[in-house]
């Protein structure tokens, strides 16, 4: 017989809860622009440059531009949505009437309903196990992924569920990691991180997570699957085979990769290091930038981030 787990061992489900609560204190936002890579000014254009050919303008600019233009967007759904920063940021774009959020942490979904849902009554938000989840059908003019999908186990069922709860005419809009499983980083993009970061002057190499102590980055390696099973079970689960599922539910019009191979890694908990208004630290974010571009252009490495946009196929 197999073993069971004890009584008062969490799950697998109860540890992501738990894990992403965090999303929901107040000053969380405000940590991750110091720690998470695309928090720097310069990483934003450079991401906006691959995802819209604009620096200036961002993914969503983008959407409007080539395929919503002259007309309303109703309603809208977003499918991992933490606490509500996305819907936020739709609302202020007037992008659409009416929006919906879904989340697996009943905290995140209470911090947004307290937060973005009191601010705007137009917005509501549903705690859901996505891997899971029943959605309505064909209630959605556009449904988003944005940094959720690599989370999700159950990738068919919930690619489907997407496709079913949009309109016939709707959209899939995608922004998500897409690199190796559970992180389980290449020899080769370990190198190349650690060269870079061997590089950087001490004083850009303090660990942000680590102050108030002045402790340098470590090496950056690559944790083990049983190591992110303990701390985060749904990190990168198949991460790897997002855009495959996808398309067995969508006709893919347009996927426009921003790397995120070697930055990622790299700028983790250094990225507030570097002053946006200092023009050297810039320049260096710039050089960075360009080397990961140039990997990845000439086929050393592949882009562990894309975005994309889709049509619901029909079956």
């Amino acid at each position: 017989m197999a073993n069971l787990p004890h009584p008062d061992q969490p799950s697998a489900l109860d540890r992501v809860k738990r894990f992403w609560a965090k999303a929901a204190e107040p000053e969380y936002r405000a940590y991750t622009t110091q720690t998470n890579w695309m928090g720097h000014v310069e990483v934003q254009r450079y991401i906006n440059r691959c995802c819209s050919g604009d620096p200036e303008r961002s993914w969503l600019d983008h959407f409007r531009d080539r395929y919503a233009t002259g007309r309303r967007i109703r309603d809208v759904v977003n499918l991992g949505c933490g606490e509500g920063a996305l819907e936020r940021e739709l609302i202020n774009r007037d992008f659409a009437d009416a929006y919906v959020g879904y989340d697996v942490s009943a905290a995140c979904i209470e911090r947004a309903a307290a937060t973005v849902g009191r601010e705007y009554p137009n917005a509501r938000f549903v705690s859901a196990d996505l891997n899971h989840v029943t959605l309505p059908r064909e209630a959605f003019d556009v449904a988003f992924f944005s940094h959720a999908l690599h989370h999700i186990e159950r990738l068919e069922h919930l690619c489907e569920e997407a496709r079913a709860t949009l309109r016939p005419d709707g959209f899939l809009l995608v922004n998500e990691y897409i690199g190796p499983s559970r992180h389980q980083w290449t020899d080769r993009q370990l190198a190349v991180c650690n060269r870079l970061l061997d590089a950087l002057p001490a004083y850009l190499r303090v660990d942000i997570s680590r102050l108030p102590e002045q402790i340098p980055k470590a090496r950056i390696d690559r944790m083990t699957v049983a190591e992110w099973l303990r701390c985060d079970p749904s990190e990168g689960v198949r991460s790897a085979e997002i855009v495959g599922a996808l398309e067995g539910s969508f006709e893919i019009l347009e996927r426009r990769d921003f790397g995120g191979t070697v930055l990622q890694k790299l700028l983790e908990n250094i990225v507030g290091n570097f002053d946006p208004e200092n023009p050297d630290h810039s320049a260096i974010v710039r050089v960075l930038i360009e080397v990961e571009s140039l990997l990845i252009e000439h086929g050393v490495l592949d882009s562990d981030f894309t975005y994309i946009v889709a049509r619901p196929r029909m079956l």
